[in-house]
């Protein structure tokens, strides 16, 4: 694997970390949305990570070889677990027994996601930046 190769794969997962830190963030910020556009409480995101079987991969054949790509966001999904219902009999959307839906957001779960991405995004840093201290060595060794 060339060096530019590990950069590209250090800087793709980057990316998608930095998109699911997006998303995760908007999780967090809309946990007590209780009315979307779709009169349902909001809805949990969840972003899924593939490999980037994008054009350009197919044109580099040594990446072909090896079977070297990236990552990228293949989607991102509503999370289909229940809403909570929570007792509040004095909210306009209560209903007649005086529950109101919740958004399905558990904000512990998304403090420990965003823990664990913010670390692999660490690590992809790490990575990338070692590589490129590689490069620098080798380019100064030449001269």
């Amino acid at each position: 694997m060339t060096k530019i190769n590990a950069l590209n794969i250090s800087a793709s997962a980057l990316s998608a970390n930095k998109m699911k830190l997006d998303i995760i963030s908007q999780n967090i910020a809309n946990a007590e949305t209780i009315r979307t556009e779709t009169n349902e409480p909001y809805k949990r995101k969840i972003a899924t990570v593939g490999p980037d079987d994008s054009f350009i991969n197919y044109l580099d054949t040594e990446k072909m070889k090896l079977d070297l790509k990236g990552v990228k966001i293949s989607s991102v999904n509503e999370d289909e677990s229940p809403f909570k219902l929570v007792y509040d009999p004095d909210n306009p959307y209560a209903n007649e027994e005086g529950y109101i839906l919740k958004s399905n957001v558990d904000i512990t779960e998304e403090m420990l996601d965003l823990l664990s991405i913010s670390r692999a995004y660490e690590a992809n840093m790490t990575v990338f930046n070692s590589t490129k201290d590689m490069l620098v060595k080798t380019l100064k060794i030449a001269d």
